[in-house]
């Protein structure tokens, strides 16, 4: 099933270019914003390699992109035929117009995966809210990811824990240099990042990420949250993911404890 993000033509009036006798004068360019182009996708997550196809049915305009994460500019690479990706990537894309304003940009990450853990035996702690439990803790490995319609499907599983505890058994060891969480933000619905992640193996500290706490509402994203361990050869990890304490005060669920939501766990 292909992964469609798209957005609304946005309209919207700019500044006042000059008057001409008494009455005001706009130029195009400074009345119409474009909107970013709608991306359609195989699969965020791949084992051998997904599609990626742009869209924006607009005479004269042209859509740009990278394929590095960096900022899209008009010197940037001209999109003209769908992206066969093979390997892990961000990419991003912005339309541009000879008489309108540029679009604003999106990025999308697509993760390559090389180590099949969909066997690996998982213990979690404590069990997901009873409202938001998926299909259970199979859901972390099954490599179908959700999206920010996190009330349709059942692949999401939301907590609303201080502290949540994943324990993976793998059948066999494996090289790992990262972990990789697949997570929903989503501060409409009270839906936030972690604060903390920790990762252990043995009780041994073998990674760990920090997160800064938002400042102002954010733009509901599906987000991969990277957590870089000491590479080595694992049987077992253990990760504990540490929630805000509670919602920011700009927020009006102020005061209260966050959820989280996770969809997938990658291993590289």
């Amino acid at each position: 099933m292909k992964l469609k993000i798209s957005f609304f033509i946005l309209i919207g009036f700019g500044v006042l270019s000059c008057q001409q006798g008494g009455n005001p004068s706009f130029s195009s360019s400074e009345i119409f914003e474009l909107s970013p182009p709608q991306l359609t996708i195989d699969s965020l997550l791949f084992t051998t390699s997904a599609k990626l196809e742009a869209n924006f049915e607009v005479k004269n305009a042209k859509i740009h992109y990278t394929r590095d994460g960096s900022s899209v500019n008009e010197s940037s690479a001209v999109y003209k035929n769908p992206i066969t990706i093979q390997k892990s990537g961000t990419y991003s894309f912005k339309n541009f117009h000879p008489d309108f304003k540029s679009s604003d940009e999106i990025s999308i990450s697509l993760i390559k995966i090389t180590n099949d853990i969909s066997r690996t035996k998982i213990t979690i702690s404590p069990n997901p809210h009873s409202n938001y439990g998926g299909i259970g803790v199979r859901g972390l490995v099954d490599l179908k990811k959700g999206s920010t319609q996190f009330r349709n499907g059942n692949e999401w599983l939301g907590f609303q824990s201080p502290v949540i505890t994943i324990n993976l058994d793998f059948e066999e060891q494996l090289e790992i240099s990262k972990i990789i969480l697949s997570t929903l933000k989503d501060h409409n619905s009270w839906i936030f990042s972690p604060e903390s992640i920790v990762a252990s193996n043995q009780t041994r500290r073998i990674g760990s990420l920090n997160l800064a706490p938002p400042k102002a509402p954010q733009e509901t994203k599906l987000s991969f949250i990277e957590i870089p361990i000491k590479k080595d050869s694992y049987s077992n990890l253990e990760i504990q993911i540490h929630l805000l304490d509670k919602i920011p005060n700009w927020h009006q669920g102020k005061g209260t404890l966050p959820f989280f939501f996770i969809d997938e766990i990658i291993v590289e």
